[in-house]
C-alpha cells in the first residue's frame, strides 16, 4: 500500500500542473479574443483603441480606480468598449523590466485590497495568470516575460 501511495503522488502533482496549464492557456485565449473582439467589432458603438509602439498610451477615461497600474510600467495598448455587439469593459498591456514574480505579488496584493476575490493563480513556464470578481465585473490578469521584459495584459469586463 505505501507502494501505491508513492508512486500515486508524482501523478497527481503532474495533473494538477498540467490543469494549471490550461487555466493559463484558456485565461490568454480569452484576454486574445476580447482585445481582437473590442477591435473587430468596437467600432459599431462607443469604443476607444489605443497603440503606439515604443510610446506609452493613455488609459481610457473609463479605467477603473480599483484596478492598479504598476508603477513604472509603459502602457502600450488600451481598448475600451460599450456597445451592444461587446460587453462594456476595458483592457490594457503594460510592459515593465520586474519579473513577473514581483508584478504577480504585487496585483494580488493590491486588487485584494480593493476588494476583489481572487481565484488561484495558474503558473507555468510561459507565465501566471488570475482572474477575479468583484461586483458585476469580472478580471483578468496575465503576466508573462521574455527578454527581460514583463508584459501585463489586464482586462475587465462586465458578468
Amino acid at each position: 500500500m505505501d507502494n501505491n501511495e508513492t508512486t500515486q503522488a508524482p501523478v497527481e502533482s503532474q495533473e494538477k500542473r498540467g490543469g494549471g496549464k490550461k487555466i493559463l492557456i484558456i485565461l490568454v485565449i480569452i484576454a486574445v479574443f476580447i482585445l481582437a473582439g473590442w477591435y473587430a467589432f468596437g467600432r459599431g458603438g462607443a469604443s476607444t483603441l489605443g497603440t503606439d509602439a515604443g510610446a506609452s498610451v493613455a488609459l481610457p477615461t473609463s479605467w477603473p480606480n480599483d484596478v492598479p497600474m504598476y508603477a513604472g510600467a509603459t502602457v502600450s495598448y488600451v481598448a475600451a468598449a460599450n456597445n451592444a455587439t461587446v460587453k462594456q469593459g476595458v483592457a490594457a498591456i503594460l510592459q515593465t523590466s520586474d519579473d513577473s514574480t514581483t508584478v504577480a505579488t504585487f496585483y494580488k496584493t493590491a486588487l485584494e485590497a480593493k476588494g476583489w476575490k481572487l481565484g488561484a493563480p495558474s503558473e507555468s513556464a510561459a507565465g501566471i495568470a488570475f482572474g477575479g470578481e468583484k461586483d458585476t465585473r469580472q478580471l483578468s490578469v496575465n503576466i508573462a516575460t521574455a527578454n527581460n521584459l514583463t508584459t501585463i495584459t489586464l482586462a475587465v469586463v462586465g458578468k
